[in-house]
């Protein structure tokens, strides 16, 4: 898969803007707040259907505009298709590949796009609550998976309906038929969620640790370990809910299952959380992410397109240079920066092209 071209039109800070992407690295380059961001923003909205970092569509349309366009030239499996997607109110969001119109959608599975973005926001993996963790499972592993998708939606409905009634009787007996119906369906879809989680951690583990050696020279082994709240066997889930019973009574909520599952990141043993430097704790989350990459690659068939914003940051030099010449034999790949002379500089650089970035205006300077 190869981004070709990307046109951008009164999306952000753009008020029009052209971009041709190297088969390799394209590198965006300019100070803060200036339109980096906001490219890798559209390109993750054309492969997702939103934006990472807002809920709504009229927050990225130009200040004193009525909506944005954006237009793509996506080299797939060695055809090319045209995407064009774009917001305006009065209209709603649309997408159209190919020729076809898809009204009030922009993007998921139809658009074809398939990306993995490194955002700083995305060290809340490391340091943030076991619910980002879930996340990451959910809506990047399991991306683009609609039968994970439909099993993760009935969990969740017996797990509401379940917390329904524990609420409506706390502190109070709760008549079994009640539950009985609740407890089969969320015992059901959460060993199926468990077991699905843990074979994609078992899978995804080793190839980030194998990300990670390269990224610390051989000096680090990073470690994933997938921490459910329960055992995938009915019996053991029956028994604990039953265990629980008296607390969940109190508190009127469900205290075991997948909804309180957790993963475990370690350098040598050590929880990165609590003992990680920022470095290596960056170079933790790129791991994870390359090797979501190549698990959706193995799904999907197409290598999905990196997406790197501010990754340089707070690594150290020896770190930053194997990181750029492990991506200049990767994939095709988009990042940004502050830094334009170390990113140039770097020999798996010099088939890159760069642009500067200002105010919004790109200009490719090679």
């Amino acid at each position: 898969m190869r981004i070709r071209e990307l046109g951008l039109e009164n999306f952000r800070n753009y008020a029009r803007q052209v971009f041709s992407f190297s088969s390799h690295i394209t590198i965006l380059s300019g100070g803060n707040a200036q339109g980096k961001t906001n490219v890798l923003e559209s390109l993750y909205l054309l492969a997702v259907g939103k934006s990472h970092r807002m809920s709504g569509e009229r927050d990225l349309v130009r200040r004193g505009k009525d909506g944005f366009s954006l237009h793509l030239s996506l080299e797939r499996n060695e055809v090319n298709h045209q995407i064009e997607s774009g917001y305006y109110p009065e209209k709603g969001k649309r997408l159209r590949v190919d020729g076809r119109t898809y009204k009030n959608r922009l993007g998921g599975v139809t658009s074809g796009l398939k990306v993995v973005l490194f955002a700083p926001e995305d060290l809340e993996l490391i340091k943030g609550a076991p619910a980002v963790r879930r996340r990451f499972l959910d809506e990047e592993v399991f991306l683009g998976s609609g039968a994970y998708r439909k099993l993760l939606n009935r969990f969740h409905r017996a797990l509401s309906q379940r917390n329904r009634v524990l609420k409506d009787y706390i502190g109070q007996p709760i008549p079994d038929e009640l539950l009985l119906s609740w407890d089969r369906q969320l015992v059901e879809s959460g060993c199926d969620l468990v077991s699905q989680r843990a074979q994609i951690i078992e899978e995804l583990a080793p190839i980030a640790a194998a990300m990670h050696q390269k990224l610390s020279d051989g000096t680090e082994e990073m470690i994933v370990t997938y921490r459910p709240s329960v055992v995938a066997d009915p019996d053991v889930y029956r028994a604990r809910l039953m265990e629980k019973r008296p607390m969940e009574r109190a508190r009127g909520l469900s205290l075991v299952g997948p909804h309180r599952d957790d993963l475990s990141l370690q350098i040598d043993g050590l929880e990165l959380r609590s003992h990680g430097s920022q470095g290596q704790q960056r170079c933790a989350v790129l791991a994870l992410k390359v090797a979501v990459r190549d698990k959706i690659c193995q799904r999907e068939g197409v290598m999905p397109i990196l997406l790197l914003d501010d990754v340089l940051s707070e690594l150290d030099t020896s770190r930053q240079k194997r990181l750029l010449a492990v991506l200049g034999a990767e994939n095709q790949t988009i990042i940004t920066c502050t830094d334009k002379e170390l990113m140039a500089g770097s020999p798996a650089m010099h088939q890159a092209h760069l642009y500067e970035v200002e105010e919004g205006v790109a200009r490719r300077v090679r």
